[in-house]
């Protein structure tokens, strides 16, 4: 079940232990074989020389823990051992060459002394996806996540692609609600990784049902936005209404009256704002503005539409001045299916009403866009809009 699971966790013992080999702050860890030569003999060097050896060889393995301890190896270890009984990597580096019933017990022990050794951790997380345990790989991974920092680009890569397996959705989601430092890496992460956005709304869904619903409005939103990119509509919108209140389910347009911010673009409206034209929601509208020969998309959200007519309504709080170009536009959202033509619907006055059809179309989801534009060399427009809504004509 965990095969790619396993695949991924070699990944990170030979990304992770063979970079990791040299790291420390005294000598014993940066020129263990310096150390050695002192005498008495230095424990914790001899535990370094061995562990680096084993670490070496681990990597020229591709990450197969098996017949990686040499004679040499496993003497210093020892001899480690026999200095300092509380040396982690050495009673790892020992527990390889026992039988496979000894190895789990004795690396679990070395495990309890320290929870910073990446031999350790590497070997448990192997162990645990050859015994297809996800809780207990996502247990050493977070051990990993929070006593090494350099952990995080190598150990999350590997969570996010493992997303991509149906069976680690609910493990992660319990493992989540403990809220672990690492959380909202994780979930940038899984957002950059396209194979896994389909279980990262599921995720999503599962931890939001374990009680995980306040202070997360902007990775929901990040979430909503990585999906529409993919095209994943239905996805995005299951989790819309799972954030939102009911009053928007069963309308086209959400937010048509302006009432709410705009927390979920695309889902709700994804504003323009720069320094030639822009819109905001405010006091119950969309207010607009433009400079003098500038303009483009001010508002637009992803609806769907049915197949059927329909009709459109456009109410604005004034008249439009001609120097004010405005249309509301739809535009198929999906690919790889006949397209419908572009609907263009100026608007020429306060109130607009229109017959849209989708009876005919294959489309399902659109882009509608507010568009809007100012007449070169003359003054700039400042127009808000009230309300907009699209039903189907019964």
């Amino acid at each position: 079940m965990l095969r790619k699971v396993v695949i991924w966790a070699i990944a990170v013992v030979i990304g992770s232990l063979s970079a990791l080999s040299a790291i420390g702050a005294i000598s014993k860890n940066k020129a263990p074989d310096l150390a050695m030569a002192v005498v008495p003999l230095n424990g914790f060097a001899a535990e370094t020389v061995s562990s680096n050896r084993v670490k070496l060889d681990i990597a020229q393995n591709n990450g197969n823990f098996a017949n990686v301890v040499s004679d040499k190896a496993l003497r210093q270890a020892k001899k480690a051992f026999e200095r300092e009984p509380l040396t982690p990597e050495a009673v790892t580096v020992i527990a390889l060459t026992t039988d496979s019933n000894r190895q789990r017990q004795l690396i679990e022990q070395a495990y309890n002394l320290s929870r910073r050794e990446q031999l350790v951790t590497g070997w448990l997380i192997v162990n645990s996806a050859a015994e297809n345990n996800i809780p207990s790989i996502l247990r050493y991974y977070d051990s990993a996540l929070r006593t090494s920092s350099s952990s995080e680009p190598i150990v999350l890569p590997i969570l996010a692609k493992a997303l991509e397996n149906d069976d680690f959705v609910d493990p992660m989601a319990d493992f989540l609600g403990n809220k672990p430092p690492w959380v909202e890496s994780f979930w940038l992460q899984a957002l950059a990784t396209p194979e896994a956005i389909d279980n990262a709304a599921e995720l999503r869904k599962a931890t939001f049902n374990r009680g995980e619903r306040n202070g997360t409005e902007a990775r929901d939103s990040r979430i909503i936005q990585a999906l529409i990119r993919q095209q994943q509509y239905v996805s995005a919108e299951e989790l819309y209404d799972l954030f939102t209140d009911s009053k928007n389910r069963k309308l086209i347009i959400r937010n048509g009256n302006f009432a709410s911010e705009n927390d979920y673009p695309p889902i709700d409206w994804q504003l323009t704002m720069n320094g030639q034209f822009g819109a905001s929601i405010a006091d119950g509208k969309l207010k607009m503005s433009a400079i003098g020969g500038s303009g483009g998309v001010f508002a637009r959200q992803i609806i769907k539409l049915p197949k059927k007519l329909l009709q459109l309504r456009v109410a604005l709080d004034q008249a439009i001045p001609s120097n004010a170009h405005l249309s509301l536009d739809l535009a198929c959202a999906e690919k790889n299916i006949a397209k419908s033509n572009p609907i263009k619907v100026r608007l020429l006055e306060k109130s607009v009403i229109s017959k849209i059809s989708n009876e005919k179309s294959e489309c399902q989801y659109y882009w509608l866009s507010v568009v809007g534009r100012s007449d070169e060399g003359l003054d700039g427009f400042d127009l808000s809009l009230d309300s907009i809504s699209l039903r189907p004509i019964v």
